[in-house]
């Protein structure tokens, strides 16, 4: 089975569905980034993975990990 099938099965076996955040605090300088953000937060996600250089800028105040895809597919090799 290819890699990129694997991963994707992998997503897809402990992906969750919440409903919509209500309640969005400021953590950058982008709604649309601070949406994401507390969409992470109300689902209990372990990591924000983007290549949004805005979330990366804003990681020290974000209470999720962000990674960027590259470190987060390395960070799976050891799985």
């Amino acid at each position: 089975m290819p890699v990129l099938h694997q991963y994707v099965m992998w997503i897809a076996d402990r992906a969750q569905v919440g409903p919509d955040s209500t309640e969005v605090p400021r953590y950058t300088g982008d709604p649309d980034d601070d949406y994401l953000v507390a969409l992470a937060i109300d689902t209990e996600a372990e990591v924000i993975v983007t290549s949004d250089g805005d979330l990366h800028d804003h990681r020290d105040t974000i209470p999720v990990a962000v990674e960027d895809p590259r470190t987060f597919l390395d960070m799976l090799q050891g799985y």
